[in-house]
């Protein structure tokens, strides 16, 4: 097991003893009898289950939550983002034409639970474990225009283009809190979400190019090693529910 899936193992098992302690610290001082420990929510007989539609900045998505214990909610759900755009930007006396795209399908799992409620309002502590199929930005360059290099004169065909690829698929760890309740009291409600993942594997970069912008590809490690600092996915997201 390498170092950083034994960092992830055990981030995961202080999450979980960080939820449900917190949990019996809440219950204890509202609930004494509210389910908290492992053998209670074994115990405990599920009341209600939802399907949501999640919108975000994570993509578009389902979830299906189920409660599994007084304030606590298992949430499972996939989430998709396709984005891409084309930018002309100037780079010193070379116009660059950039086409960028990014994938990011992700599998999470979940935990919510209800620390607090102000005036109907219910706030949520939620953490938990993700799996992103696919984590991956593209971007293809090509510069536009003709150059002078000494006595050759380069132009759109002759310069070639870049081709960079890079690509954070494997698990991932979530933090968050969020804005109302898990489990819809009535058949409809919506939920709001602000929290992150955190890739546990780094940024693997591949690199292509042609014409004079050959050789270029010594430029990979540097590129990889920059992106080891990008390992945090910041989340907003809306839900709209519907109880089962």
């Amino acid at each position: 097991m390498n170092r950083k899936l034994k960092c992830f193992s055990v981030l995961v098992i202080l999450l979980m003893q960080f939820l449900c302690s917190y949990g019996q610290g809440i219950s204890s001082n509202v609930q004494p009898s509210s389910p908290t420990t492992a053998d209670s929510i074994l115990q405990y007989e599920p009341k209600y289950g939802t399907l949501g539609i999640l919108v975000g900045s994570s993509g578009i998505g389902l979830e299906f939550k189920r409660e599994i214990a007084d304030k606590t909610v298992l949430r499972f759900g996939y989430s998709h983002l396709p984005f891409s755009f084309t930018k002309v930007e100037q780079t010193g006396n070379v116009t660059i034409n950039g086409y960028y795209k990014a994938r990011f399908n992700n599998w999470h799992l979940l935990a919510d639970y209800e620390v607090k409620t102000i005036k109907q309002t219910i706030f949520r502590l939620t953490g938990g474990i993700s799996y992103f199929s696919k984590a991956n930005v593209f971007a293809h360059v090509t510069p536009l225009g003709s150059y002078k290099y000494g006595e050759i004169e380069l132009n759109d065909g002759t310069m070639g283009y870049a081709d960079v690829d890079a690509d954070w698929k494997g698990a991932g760890l979530y933090f968050g809190c969020g804005i109302g309740s898990a489990i819809p009291k009535s058949k409809m409600s919506y939920s709001f979400d602000l929290g992150t993942y955190y890739f546990t594997t780094s940024a693997k970069v591949s690199m292509v190019t042609t014409g004079y912008l050959a050789g270029n590809e010594v430029q990979r490690k540097q590129i990889q090693d920059n992106l080891k600092s990008y390992s945090w996915l910041p989340v907003i997201q809306l839900s709209l529910n519907y109880k089962l």
